[in-house]
C-alpha cells in the first residue's frame, strides 16, 4: 500500500540499501567535507561571541554635585539651579548647651554663620559621598571648634559626624586645608593659634587622631594628592625655624608624615 502523495512529498528510489547508504553519508558528511567547513564554523562562533556580548553601553557614572563654598551653595546632580547650603546643615550638637547669640535655639546653620569661617572646606569623593568641615568659635576670640559633616545621598541631607575641640593647650584657628581621599579617609590641617595639629580619620569622620609630624611647631598650608602621594606644604613657627617652606609626604593616608624635598620658593 502506497502512502498518499502531497506537495511536500519526496520520492525515494533504490530501496533499503540506498536508504542506508544515504543515511551513512549524511552522518559522515563533516568527515568527507574535510577541515575547511569545520574551520569556518569555528571562526563563525569565535567572531560572533564579541558581537553577541556587545549590547547597550553601560551608563556613565553620574558626576558629583558641585559645591560653591564662597556663596554657600550646592548644585545637586541632575539639577541646573543652585541650592542654599546652610539650611541643609544641622546646627552642631554642642550648640544646644551654648546660650550664645541664640545658638541653643538654632536648628540649622546660616550664611552669616558660615561667613565667619575663613577655612570652610568641603568636597565630594563620588556622586553620593561628600564631606564638609566648618569651624566656629565659642566667643569673639579665634579659638575654634571644628565640626565635620557627611552626606551619603549626593548632598541632599547632611549629618554631623564629629566635632574636634582643642584640649590640653592645643587650640587652633579654623582649618587651613583639607584632603578628602575617599569615603573613609580625610586629613585636616588647622591654622595656628596656640598649636596647629593635623588630624586624620580612617572611619568616615566618626573618630579623629592627631597625625605624627616631624616637628611640633608645624602649620600645614596645603594638602594635595599627587602621583599617588599625599603631600603637605607647611611652615614652622618655633624659635629654631628658618622661615622657609617645607614639603612633607604621607604614605599611610595622613597618619604619619616625613619631610621630603623642599618646594621651590
Amino acid at each position: 500500500m502506497r502512502a498518499p502523495s502531497t506537495w511536500f512529498s519526496t520520492e525515494l528510489h533504490g530501496g533499503r540499501h540506498t536508504l542506508h547508504r544515504r543515511l551513512r553519508d549524511l552522518f559522515a558528511a563533516p568527515r568527507r567535507w574535510g577541515k575547511l567547513p569545520l574551520a569556518c564554523a569555528l571562526a563563525l562562533v569565535l567572531f560572533s561571541t564579541p558581537l553577541a556580548a556587545c549590547g547597550p553601553a553601560a551608563p556613565a557614572e553620574e558626576p558629583p554635585p558641585a559645591l560653591d563654598l564662597e556663596d554657600f551653595q550646592i548644585r545637586l546632580s541632575g539639577e541646573e539651579d543652585w541650592t542654599a547650603l546652610a539650611p541643609l546643615l544641622p546646627a552642631p550638637a554642642a550648640w544646644a548647651g551654648q546660650d550664645l547669640a541664640g545658638r541653643d535655639e538654632a536648628v540649622t546653620l546660616s550664611d552669616s554663620v558660615l561667613r565667619f569661617d575663613p577655612g570652610l572646606q568641603g568636597g565630594f569623593v563620588d556622586s553620593e559621598d561628600g564631606w564638609l568641615v566648618f569651624s566656629s568659635t565659642q566667643s569673639l576670640g579665634p579659638i575654634s571648634d571644628t565640626c565635620i559633616y557627611r552626606t551619603h545621598d549626593g548632598g541632599r541631607t547632611w549629618a554631623e559626624a564629629a566635632c574636634l575641640t582643642g584640649t590640653g593647650g592645643s587650640f587652633w584657628f579654623s582649618v587651613n586645608c583639607a584632603a578628602f581621599l575617599d569615603d573613609d579617609h580625610a586629613v585636616l590641617g588647622t591654622g595656628l593659634f596656640t598649636a596647629s595639629p593635623v588630624f586624620y580619620t580612617a572611619d568616615g569622620g566618626d573618630t579623629w587622631e592627631q597625625a605624627a609630624l616631624p616637628y611640633a611647631d608645624l602649620e600645614a598650608e596645603s594638602l594635595t594628592l599627587q602621583d599617588g602621594r599625599l603631600l603637605m606644604t607647611a611652615s614652622r613657627h618655633g624659635e629654631d625655624a628658618d622661615g622657609g617652606p617645607l614639603l612633607l609626604q604621607s604614605e599611610d593616608q595622613g597618619a604619619t608624615w616625613t619631610e621630603t624635598a623642599s618646594p621651590a620658593p
